[in-house]
């Protein structure tokens, strides 16, 4: 049983059930809705029902939402302008997707990037994964075991300093950890097919401009979901949506 005061995260607002059978009930509709993070699962809890699942059981974050659901939403909220999803696989419902928005304009995005901040570091912090860096420079650089981490960087906005944390990967070098900014800059990310351990894999192919020239990396994972999840993190927090592949993410 998980311990409530594990709560990572919380958002409160208006959410909505997406599944093939509830996209044909002509009475679907928003609802209120609060969504629970913890270390381990997520809850979503609505007037009346409880879906519950392990964080290992989320499928993707931030996919485009029917044009019917958003349709209905200009009927019943205030103001759909932003809005998020998360795709879980659920035993109950099977893979299903939650649509939810916050209760009024005024608030604007932000309770949805403070929550989904936190449910990026939870589905990507300390995950594997293995680096190419700079191959252009580096001909004969062979792959470097990593993880991804956040790590802090203040931004000045005026007179207030405020803290952000950018997703970098971290490699054990020589008994050094060395810090890796690859997501800074990008000019280009696709996906091409390389040699990883004598198996050819898919991998990130990641094109940054860094002091004036161009860095070629490649990011490699083992697990499919923790790729689209980088990716969906490059498109809603580093407003990488028209470059690349991410031009063709919905």
């Amino acid at each position: 049983m998980t311990d409530e005061s594990l709560e990572i995260a919380r958002f409160s607002g208006k959410g909505i059930l997406i599944t093939p059978k509830t996209l044909e009930k002509p009475l679907l509709k928003w609802e209120k809705l609060e969504i629970i993070l913890y270390k381990d699962k997520i809850v979503f809890e609505f007037l009346d029902k409880k879906i519950e699942v392990g964080i290992e059981d989320i499928e993707d974050v931030g996919a485009e939402l029917p044009k019917k659901v958003l349709e209905i939403a200009k009927s019943t909220l205030e103001d759909i302008t932003y809005h998020s999803s998360i795709i879980i696989k659920s035993k109950e419902f099977g893979s299903v997707m939650v649509g939810f928005a916050p209760e009024t304009s005024i608030y604007g995005k932000a309770p949805i990037d403070n929550f989904l901040r936190k449910l990026f570091y939870t589905l990507l912090n300390k995950k594997e994964v293995k680096l190419l860096y700079n191959v252009e420079e580096n001909k004969n650089a062979e792959w470097k075991d990593g993880f991804l981490t956040f790590i802090k960087k203040r931004i000045k906005d005026g007179l207030v300093t405020k803290i952000e944390y950018r997703l970098v990967v971290e490699v054990l070098e020589n008994e050094d950890s060395k810090i890796y900014d690859i997501f800074s800059n990008i000019k280009d990310v696709e996906i091409e097919e390389k040699d990883v351990n004598s198996e050819i894999e898919p991998v990130l192919k990641i094109l940054q401009l860094k002091e004036g020239k161009d860095v070629i990396s490649y990011l490699y994972t083992k697990d499919k979901k923790v790729r689209l999840f980088i990716l969906r993190y490059m498109i809603i927090f580093l407003d990488y949506k028209y470059i690349g592949i991410l031009k063709y993410f919905e």
